[in-house]
């Protein structure tokens, strides 16, 4: 199914519908469309099947602190290979003022000799400064917050109240996140899946389709 908008003309005006349409070609489901907000609803349900417990998240917090290890070292890499970056530039501007200095001293410095010069002065200056900001952004001690397990179990319960707040943009990215593949049928969600490791968290109950599922 793929993401569709569909225009409703209504006594207000016209009203732009979001949904998801099935365009596999010899699919006989029906309906072939199912709105956004159906597919949202179901999500919504069944995150208050959310569940976490102490050994979870336990496990959970092992790996968050691997996670954030592994973020430290990929920032230190990546401010190595600008810093490196950055001195190669510093090196060539440094070798391109000694040309000019030379071409000035031989009475070389021509029209052609200035623009060239000028011309990749003012590339490298522009690579230098972002370098700069690069490692300034690379660089800042990022405090990662270490959630409690109070802190989460909260968040757990009130999953679903925090997607109902969520705005159409922050669901569509919340729902790649968690969402791994969806059931549909007679245009209605019938059962929702999650990707790891969420599908060990949530455990909604399952609903009777009453038909062959259609993905």
């Amino acid at each position: 199914m793929r993401p569709s908008r569909k225009t409703i003309q209504k006594a207000a005006g016209p009203e732009v519908q979001l949904g998801y349409e099935c365009r596999t070609k010899g699919c006989a489901t029906k309906p072939k469309r199912i709105k956004v907000v159906k597919v949202y609803n179901a999500i919504e349900e069944q995150l208050k099947g959310f569940q976490i417990d102490e050994l979870t998240f336990q496990q959970f917090l092992l790996g968050g602190q691997t996670a954030s290890k592994r973020r430290a070292q990929q920032r230190a890499e990546k401010r190595r290979a600008i810093t490196n970056k950055q001195r190669s530039a510093e090196n060539e501007f440094s070798e391109l003022q000694s040309q000019k200095a030379a071409l000035v001293a031989a009475k070389e410095y021509d029209a052609d000799a200035r623009k060239h010069h000028e011309k990749r002065s003012r590339e490298i200056k522009e690579e230098l400064k972002n370098y700069r900001e690069l490692l300034d952004s690379y660089s800042k001690d990022f405090d990662e917050h270490i959630q409690t397990f109070e802190e989460l179990v909260e968040l757990v319960q009130n999953a679903h109240q925090y997607w109902a707040n969520a705005n159409a943009d922050q669901k569509a990215i919340l729902e790649k996140l968690l969402v791994l593949n969806l059931i549909v049928e007679n245009g209605r969600v019938q059962s929702v899946s999650w990707k790891k490791p969420f599908n060990r968290w949530i455990k909604p109950p399952e609903v009777a389709s009453g038909g062959h599922g259609r993905t």
